[in-house]
């Protein structure tokens, strides 16, 4: 009886290192196939139109470096991470997350719903699905809730994440969904001027984070850029906005002029919760309103919201185009 425990436990080792290593092959092969099978400039017409510069060099991540955009795939590491399972309303596809004890709202509810914001998420999903020459640009993807459906469904997805470990899960997830042609990721914060930010963490909810301007004991930084600098590498004609960057929207919309004249923004879903009846708000509406958009409940689009009553409005608001 000794003896079969004593080889019991020998067969199980064996089977738990075989696992890790074929897991381990696995991310591995994963991160090659990233690096040399995702299309440089040029590849087809379909990136051609989208990507202004040939300066990708095979990597789906970019980043601004004072007045620089450089490649950087090296966020795209290998990742010691859990894998849960997106249900999109463009279908399935899987998603790196957090452990729960880690992000106990966005991580969670995809782990446990296979969906974060689904509401949003589907009625951003009617609004792409009506207008099929619209790219989608995700500003604040967090997981990829939002980026990763639209790519699903075929579309060219432009997701602005500033932090590290957000966008090692999404890069990667990318890769396990096979979408190279259809998203590149941002590794910059969006705000009203170039500077170096730091992070604003808050214990349990990763979804939370938000930026602050770096000091010198700040050791986890990332530049700030503005929406308007995205021109530069990117040709849009026409795109579908989502903006969550948890109270920093007015700073992002600042630095946003020419992209809103010059791109045909055809509707923004935004947070709204944080800037009900504060100064901020006017600074948006005003913005937003001298674009022509009207904003309206994202479950509800069959009459505008009230302008000069903000505080009565939704979590969250779709600016759409008049």
């Amino acid at each position: 009886m000794q003896k079969h425990r004593i080889q019991l436990k020998r067969c199980i080792r064996q089977c738990l290192l075989l696992i890790f290593i074929c897991t381990l092959l696995g991310h591995i092969i994963g991160t090659i196939t990233l690096i040399t099978h995702a299309p440089a400039v040029g590849y087809e017409e379909n990136v051609t139109r989208f990507v202004k510069r040939f300066i990708l060099n095979g990597s789906i991540v970019l980043q601004r470096h004072g007045q620089r955009w450089i490649a950087s795939n090296a966020t795209c590491g290998i990742i010691n991470s859990s894998v849960a399972i997106l249900q999109s309303p463009a279908g399935d596809t899987p998603i790196y997350v957090y452990p729960v004890k880690d992000d106990v709202y966005v991580s969670r509810s995809i782990i446990k719903h296979g969906m974060w914001e689904g509401q949003n998420v589907h009625a951003l999903y009617s609004l792409m699905k009506r207008d099929r020459n619209a790219d989608f640009v995700d500003i604040g993807a967090n997981l990829g809730t939002y980026s990763l459906t639209f790519a699903k469904m075929g579309r060219r997805v432009l997701a602005i994440e500033p932090l590290d470990e957000n966008v090692r899960r999404l890069c990667n997830s990318i890769r396990l969904g096979r979408f190279y042609r259809e998203v590149y990721v941002i590794h910059n914060a969006l705000s009203d001027r170039r500077y170096k930010v730091a992070f604003r963490r808050f214990k349990d909810n990763v979804g939370a984070t938000q930026i602050k301007e770096a000091d010198p004991s700040d050791s986890n930084t990332v530049e700030a850029v503005l929406l308007d600098d995205l021109l530069e590498v990117f040709s849009f004609d026409k795109v579908i906005v989502k903006l969550d960057v948890e109270t920093h929207e007015a700073r992002v919309l600042a630095g946003a002029d020419n992209f809103f004249s010059t791109v045909d923004v055809r509707a923004m879903l935004m947070e709204w919760q944080y800037h009900r009846g504060r100064e901020d708000a006017t600074d948006i509406i005003r913005f937003l309103t001298k674009h022509r958009m009207m904003p309206f409940d994202p479950l509800n689009h069959q009459s505008p919201l009230p302008i000069g009553d903000n505080v009565s409005w939704p979590k969250d608001v779709l600016w759409i185009k008049y």
